[in-house]
């Protein structure tokens, strides 16, 4: 679940406003390129990896679609899950499809019912400033089966604060990126609640990332390990 969270998290949700022409100031979508994230827990041990590859990018009808593919192991390197999506972008506004997301291994139980994913636009601006409130977002992923709707998972993302820029190093290099810290609750049988906080890089994207639970306690972390072709 939380490969699932950090994906989502890492493009801020269903769908996500930069006010830019090139619609990714902050992340990249050049074709080719590929980038992995570590995720360790709370005791500096690699849990797993995500690999992200875009694998092409084209234009049509004034959009710009990229087609990306990810892939998860665990902290021994056993492959976990891959899946595909595409993103697009279109006058500014930057989409992606959460449901096609999920890797297929998590959805199995699901396969013959119906998987339903709605939620607000996040605004992510083409210039961060330190001090800035960036607005609040919300996802819904509902799974019926018969018309009778069996799990239902919120995700709500608030109080959204650009706390500082500074320089950051990863295992992939160091960047100077903006710190961003966010509130996460998720809500499904039960409801939790956390606190992360982001490094954002321009054309690069996240570098590092740090979960804390309700207490302020360190939970985890993400950092990039490796970016190639940007």
């Amino acid at each position: 679940m939380r490969n699932l969270i950090l994906i989502m998290i890492l493009f801020l949700g269903p769908q996500f406003t930069i006010e830019a022409q090139d619609c990714n100031p902050y992340f990249p979508l050049n074709e080719g390129i590929s980038y992995e994230i570590n995720q360790y827990d709370k005791k500096k041990k690699l849990s797993s990896t995500t690999a992200f590859e875009v694998l092409e990018v084209r234009t049509q009808d004034g959009a710009v679609h990229a087609d990306i593919q990810t892939h998860i192991k665990d902290g021994k390197g056993k492959s976990l899950s891959n899946s595909d999506y595409t993103v697009s972008c279109e006058d500014g506004v930057y989409k992606i499809d959460i449901s096609k997301m999920i890797p297929q291994a998590s959805m199995e139980a699901y396969r013959d019912m119906d998987v339903e994913v709605s939620g607000d636009a996040l605004a992510f601006p083409q210039e961060l400033v330190v001090g800035a409130s960036l607005p609040d977002g919300k996802t819904e992923m509902a799974i019926s089966s018969g018309g009778v709707k069996i799990m239902k998972m919120n995700i709500a993302i608030t109080n959204r604060q650009v706390l500082s820029k500074e320089s950051v190093s990863t295992p992939a290099g160091t960047f100077e990126a903006y710190k961003i810290s966010y509130d996460v609750e998720m809500k499904t049988i039960m409801s939790m609640k956390t606190t992360s906080i982001v490094w954002v890089a321009e054309k690069v994207g996240m570098v590092r990332s740090e979960d804390y639970n309700k207490k302020g306690k360190l939970v985890g972390y993400s950092e990039l390990a490796k970016i190639e072709g940007n």
